[in-house]
């Protein structure tokens, strides 16, 4: 763990948190608190199983003890990495179930798209830090599985990298931009909504809706 969150630094993250140790009270009543870098670990530190009974929802599963740091790197989701341990099995409506949790783990995500707001070198550098961190992880003879969308995980082009952000970027744009004409603009003023997402900002939005 120490080895990663020294990676991080290495890689020149904006900013980073402590190490964490968690214990399966800071895990809970999580929705009073403050939402912040410190949060997100405790939040990660639980773990979501699909029920066995309903695959349409999940069990969560509070660790028995976890430590976790937290980083931003470019302009990134917040990536959050750790390691816990979790109970084999927890009990829900009277009924024992099993986890399959046998070992320390971690599961996280982040997203890296909206970093090629800045431009599409800062999105790239961005990407391959996270993944630079991922690889030090795996150095340090953790086994790390990673599902990566650009598929840079595998192949380290970073030109193909930069053509997978430019086509989620035109897709987004394409959906975005036709639902929010769509809707009756009278209608959100008089409900004080606004809608927004993050591709609305990209220098280049007309160009990406027209896309295609």
């Amino acid at each position: 763990m120490l080895g990663r969150r020294e990676g991080a630094l290495r890689l020149g993250a904006e900013q980073i948190t402590p190490i964490r140790r968690i214990l399966r009270a800071d895990c809970e009543g999580l929705e009073r608190e403050k939402l912040d870098l410190d949060w997100l670990v405790r939040c990660f530190a639980a773990r979501g199983l699909e029920d066995p009974r309903n695959p349409e929802r999940f069990l969560t599963v509070l660790p028995d003890l976890a430590y976790g740091f937290g980083a931003l790197i470019g302009r990134c989701e917040p990536l959050i990495l750790g390691l816990g341990r979790h109970p084999a099995a927890v009990t829900e409506g009277g009924v024992e179930l099993p986890t399959g949790l046998t070992n320390w783990s971690w599961h996280a995500c982040t997203k890296t798209q909206y970093a090629s707001l800045v431009s599409l070198r800062h999105f790239v550098e961005s990407h391959r830090r996270v993944i630079d961190l991922l690889d030090a992880a795996r150095d340090l003879g953790l086994t790390v599985g990673v599902r990566d969308d650009s598929g840079y995980w595998e192949h380290r082009d970073e030109q193909r990298l930069a053509e997978a952000v430019e086509q989620w970027n035109a897709l987004v744009a394409r959906i975005a931009g036709p639902l929010v004409d769509g809707l009756e603009a009278a209608a959100l003023n008089a409900a004080g909504l606004k809608v927004d997402a993050p591709i609305f900002r990209h220098p280049e939005f007309e160009l990406l809706e027209g896309q295609g």
